[in-house]
């Protein structure tokens, strides 16, 4: 999860001014891959109904889909000789870094998620009350209640 391996070499197809951008984009695919793979172990059919695990996968896609678009448009403009193409390659190291840092947080705790549970089965116990009453039924610190 913290060193994958380069296996697609996105790198050799975009201008080489955009190779930490690419690099960022090819680690995140590859963290990706490694997360959805334990999740299917572990969850297998089930992991459709488990809406929180898809919202964080489907936002680390559409990270990587404007990881894709940014790299792909600034290589562009750059081989072409666009006015302003060395500040738009700046712009989109900045941006596949900074998504690829917020892929990462995801990725984690999506790795992280079942290790918490395994070690904290109290955690089940809780959600499930909560489900079990229709919502968060614990007295407010503000109600009187003498």
């Amino acid at each position: 999860m913290d060193n994958p391996r380069l296996t697609h070499y996105i790198a050799e197809h975009a201008h080489p001014s955009l190779q930490m951008a690419c690099q960022d984009l090819e680690f995140s695919i590859s963290r990706v891959n490694n997360v959805i793979t334990k999740l299917i172990n572990e969850q297998g059919k089930n992991l459709d109904k488990d809406y929180a695990t898809l919202d964080r996968l489907v936002t680390v896609l559409q990270n990587h889909l404007a990881m894709v678009a940014v790299i792909s448009r600034s290589s562009r403009s750059y081989s072409i000789g666009l006015r302003n193409s060395d500040i738009e390659i700046a712009w989109s190291t900045f941006i596949c870094s900074k998504l690829s840092r917020e892929n990462w947080f995801l990725l984690k705790e999506l790795d992280d998620y079942f290790g918490l549970l395994r070690l904290n089965p109290s955690l089940l116990n809780v959600g499930r009350a909560v489900f079990d009453m229709g919502g968060y039924q614990i007295e407010s610190p503000l109600e009187r209640n003498w």
